[in-house]
């Protein structure tokens, strides 16, 4: 105690350090990492496997059942989610609540699925493992000015290496990829007139496309690297490729078909920004390193500098997070600012002038001088730290109103202000520190709570026991210089008007006590009562202006048929009056714009609406709107309309999952309770997300009559949609004729008719291969020449 009264004699170093400590805490204000809402550890994620062409039976048979198997075994894991899908396996993974070492759990979980792909058949593609699913993507960038998807996708690519000039940049998705393949438009008919299937032609094709590497030879004293060119290196270069027909003829790949450049069939993933095509870029932020407003007008300011290197083509901003954190912390300032005044304005009005300003002038500074502190050690500028210091507001005030009412005590007494500050220091350093440690008590099951809840309130304990340890500390060495300072001995009427006001309402009390403590249980009766009619809501929806709907078809719809469904309600929805902007995803649930929003990837039964209305009172209604006409425009899908709110991510706030071994009990009993939940008053966008099936046309080969035609079950499938004729029957079609060079011997090769179609090209026709075909004629019309069989 010594020590701490020998220190108030520094009263300009403790002046100067606290200034200088506030000061800090007011610039980390303005210049410290901010983010809207906490960062998440990455216990979400997820995991693609692709087998193409399976149906959903096998994919569960032969990959989602190993796969599951395998994840089983891995301890962190405490939810395992699998969908077989035509094509895909999918697998939603969800760690434990007290995992906080993700990378080490994300790592096992990388070892047990490549253990599973060794038990997997031939022809599954490679497993795609996403393990950052916390991460939101802080600015969408959508291309757009063309319909043509690849002319989007080259910029939208070349874009993201110019943004890689931001250094705060973790990562860049591409989103909607359409993708991109070489299409050989290869037919029947032409398969007939060369003796060539598509299988032949791949077989000719991958021979020459080979990327090998050449080695080096020593040339002079130097190495000299070998470049062997044995890979197409470009559509001109594949099309000048020949092709060997079954009669020995070697044809130009471009002559016998049309070779192109084409998105990627079957398409997987589309977007449209406010009604017109385009491909997107995520950027996701380097998490809790990075102050989002600022990077935000760096960001536009380099889309800016770029946009007249990709004109025609137009780059515009589909989702903006940093306008959204600048708002948030604005209004949370602002909050912050409003709830000084108003403490400042009730301390005066219940102490006084002076005794007031003793207490006021050390709010500002205890809160900064917490902020200081807790920007040094790392913390990042959200929503819940600014929460965390305006609870705190009215209880770091406790401690400098004791001293500064001790203090005045002292001096009414007629004692000096060196005496007044000595004696209540020493009075109430130990009072105050038992009183501060109890209230920081309370806060540690708070602080040393785990789980995706606790994570995300972590800075609440954070922040109110950071300040308060700091109001203790002020209290006991600043407030008191400040109250030596400001404070005076009162006149005796002045001094007893509280008292008076004290002991008439204590008076009152002792001689009516039933009535004080029936009127005590009234108001709890009352408040008890009025309970129910609070919203019970621990993660409240956010005040944005967006809208989220998404538009569940069943299992097995085509993505072009989701997309033009979802046009059609966008369409509607962009007529109504409040709506300024609709953005449509099909065939996956679009960027992940807000920090709990579920990543859905290649589902083209889904799509998502984002809705952008003029303000966030218009949300409701348009959500009622919803709920009334989708179920005639829409019968087939299931339409949820939702606003977006805080809290771990989650699909729906209540979950049923129903077990069984067949999945016709499983369907039955899943309708049942559905139906029984529907009718629940309070329940609204009830679903289930058991697929219907998929209409499936099952081929079953007859061994011993394929065999009569030289076929065995090797050769199915074919190719969807080509046509196949037996040996010796007649085409449905007649052969294709194409334009060539005429060859150096005049005499037609054998197997081939010619006949002159002027200007220098001779037109080559397939010769019949079977008595049912006799030569018809070759004719020309404008620059097309035919022949006839």
């Amino acid at each position: 105690m010594t020590w701490l009264l020998a220190s108030l004699r520094y009263r300009r170093l403790i002046l100067t350090l606290t200034g200088v400590l506030a000061l800090l805490g007011l610039a980390a204000w303005v210049t410290m990492d901010r983010q809207e809402d906490p960062f998440f550890p990455y216990r979400f994620g997820q995991v693609l496997v692709p087998y193409p062409g399976a149906a959903p039976a096998q994919v569960e048979r032969m990959v989602l059942n190993p796969l599951e198997e395998e994840l089983a075994q891995v301890a962190a894991v405490d939810d395992i989610i699998g969908t077989a899908r035509l094509g895909v396996a999918h697998v939603t993974l969800e760690m434990h609540e007290h995992v906080y070492d993700t990378d080490a759990a994300w790592e096992r979980v990388r070892i047990a699925v490549n253990r599973a792909a060794r038990r997997f058949p031939d022809g599954v593609g490679e497993a795609e493992i996403s393990d950052r699913d916390a991460d939101a993507h802080g600015v969408v960038l959508a291309v757009t000015g063309s319909s043509d998807l690849l002319e989007l996708r080259e910029a939208a690519k070349r874009l993201r290496r110019d943004l890689f000039r931001l250094k705060a940049i973790a990562r860049i998705d591409l989103l909607a990829d359409p993708g991109q393949q070489v299409v050989i438009g290869w037919d029947d008919t032409l398969a007939e007139s060369t003796g060539l299937d598509a299988r032949a032609l791949g077989d000719q094709l991958a021979a020459r496309n080979l990327t090998s590497p050449g080695g080096s030879l020593v040339v002079g004293g130097r190495s000299l690297v070998l470049d062997p060119h044995t890979e197409f290196g470009s559509l001109e270069a594949l099309a000048a490729t020949p092709i060997r027909t079954l009669d020995g003829d070697q044809v130009p790949l471009g002559e016998l078909a049309d070779v192109r450049l084409a998105p990627r069939e079957p398409p997987t993933a589309r977007m449209w920004h406010d009604g017109r095509p385009a491909v997107a870029l995520g950027v996701v932020l380097a998490n809790e390193r990075v102050n989002a407003v600022r990077f935000g007008e760096r960001l536009r300011a380099l889309v800016d500098e770029l946009r007249p290197a990709y004109a025609p083509l137009a780059i515009e901003e589909t989702f903006y997070q940093p306008r959204w954190v600048e708002q948030r912390l604005d209004e949370l300032g602002s909050s912050l600012l409003l709830g000084i005044t108003i403490l400042g304005v009730l301390l005066f009005l219940a102490m006084g002038l002076r005794l007031g300003l003793s207490v006021v002038v050390i709010v500002p500074l205890v809160t900064f001088s917490a902020l200081a502190l807790y920007a040094m050690g790392g913390g990042v500028l959200h929503q819940i730290a600014v929460a965390g210091m305006v609870i705190a507001l009215g209880m770091l005030v406790d401690n400098a109103i004791v001293m500064v009412e001790n203090i005045q005590w002292h001096r009414d007494q007629g004692r000096s202000a060196g005496q007044a500050v000595t004696r209540s220091v020493r009075e109430l350093a130990m009072p105050l520190l038992a009183a501060t440690g109890t209230t920081l008590a309370a806060f540690v099951p708070l602080l040393l709570s785990r789980g995706n809840t606790a994570d995300f309130t972590r800075a609440i304990p954070v922040m109110v026991m950071l300040t308060l340890a700091v109001s203790y500390v002020y209290a006991v060495f600043v407030t008191p210089l400040f109250a030596a300072v400001i404070l005076r001995p009162r006149q005796a009427a002045r001094r007893e008007r509280l008292p008076a006001l004290g002991a008439r309402l204590g008076r009152l009390a002792v001689r009516w006590p039933g009535w004080v403590l029936a009127g005590g249980g009234a108001l709890l009766a009352g408040a008890v009562a009025m309970m129910p009619l609070l919203d019970h809501d621990f993660f409240p929806d956010t005040d944005r202006n967006q809208l989220v709907v998404d538009l569940n078809f069943p299992e097995g719809t085509h993505l072009d048929y989701t997309a033009h469904r979802a046009e059609a309600l966008a369409v509607a929805l962009r007529e109504r009056p409040a709506v300024r902007a609709v953005h449509r995803f099909a065939g996956f649930s679009g960027p992940r714009f807000y920090y709990n929003l579920v990543e859905q990837p290649r589902q083209p039964h889904l799509a998502r609406l984002v809705v952008e209305a003029d303000d966030a009172d218009d949300l409701p209604a348009l959500m009622a709107w919803l709920r009334a006409v989708t179920p005639e425009r829409l019968p087939a899908a299931d339409v949820v309309a939702r606003r977006l709110g805080q809290g771990p991510p989650l699909e729906a706030p209540v979950e049923i999952r129903v077990f069984a071994e067949k999945r016709e009990a499983l369907a039955e009993a899943a309708g049942r309770i559905l139906s029984v939940v529907r009718e629940a008053d309070a329940a609204r966008d009830a679903r289930h997300r058991l697929g219907e099936g998929l209409a499936t046309l099952r081929v079953v080969t007859d061994d011993a009559r394929a065999a009569q035609y030289g076929l065995t079950r090797g050769r199915w499938p074919g190719p969807v949609g080509a046509s196949r004729s037996a040996p010796g029957a007649p085409s449905a079609t007649p052969p294709r004729c194409w334009c060539a060079p005429p060859r150096a011997s005049a005499s037609p090769r054998r197997g081939w008719r010619g006949c002159a179609s002027g200007a220098g090209m001779v037109v080559r026709c397939p010769s019949p291969k079977s008595p049912r075909w006799r030569w018809g004629g070759a004719r020309r019309s404008s620059s097309i020449a035919t022949c006839a069989a």
